[in-house]
């Protein structure tokens, strides 16, 4: 861990809370566990393999915000910025911006894009998504240097005549969604919009589907 991080001490607490500097997988790493409610594991993975001390490890997940903008403590949800001071309540909230642009929001989109019928084939005709997963089994494979590097990512998502049959989905990134991506930009806009022989291939057999953005 860098020597030179410091600590914040949170009003309402009054506990000193230690204001690491993450690398972007660290990052990815944490607030993935956190997301997804583990926080013992990621206080025991701040511990073990990112050197920091079990107490501080523990100050760093009770002061993390879920929803960027909203107090971890309270109901104000007008945050802005991180390592903030709520006006409310005191409370000290990292408020990190997950430094990724692969999120809930354009996986939704990303749902909602994927006409099926629309590729004319018969062994995916009347299929549709009912998700994609934006928590990756390997979550800091969604590192700006890692996504630079494979130009993809790997996830999975929910497809069928019910939608619920789970495909393995690899995400190929063209020339600008990758400058986006790096600048931690939405990737709406690199979805297509017509076309969709171009930039869906789908096999229902082997429960796989690739997608080619711009």
């Amino acid at each position: 861990m860098n020597p030179n991080t410091k600590h914040r001490k949170c009003i309402r607490c009054e506990y000193n809370v230690l204001v690491p500097e993450f690398t972007d997988e660290q990052m990815l790493e944490i607030l993935g566990l956190f997301y997804q409610d583990l926080k013992l594991f990621a206080v025991k993975k701040m511990k073990d393999e990112f050197g920091i001390d079990h107490a501080d490890a523990k100050g760093i997940m009770d002061h993390l915000n879920k929803e960027y903008g909203k107090c971890n403590r309270c109901n104000f949800d007008y945050l802005e910025g991180e390592c903030v001071e709520c006006p409310k309540c005191k409370a000290f909230n990292f408020n990190f911006k997950m430094p990724t642009p692969f999120n809930q929001e354009f996986c939704t989109h990303l749902e909602w894009a994927l006409d099926f019928d629309e590729l004319h084939d018969e062994s995916v005709k009347g299929f549709w998504c009912d998700g994609i997963n934006h928590f990756p089994d390997d979550f800091k494979s969604l590192s700006r240097s890692n996504v630079a590097k494979t130009r993809l990512i790997k996830t999975k998502a929910w497809i069928g005549k019910d939608g619920q049959g789970v495909y393995d989905m690899t995400i190929h990134l063209g020339d600008k969604s990758i400058a986006s991506y790096n600048a931690i930009q939405s990737l709406i806009e690199c979805i297509p919009a017509d076309n969709f022989k171009e930039w869906i291939a789908i096999d229902p057999q082997c429960s796989t589907i690739e997608i080619q953005l711009l």
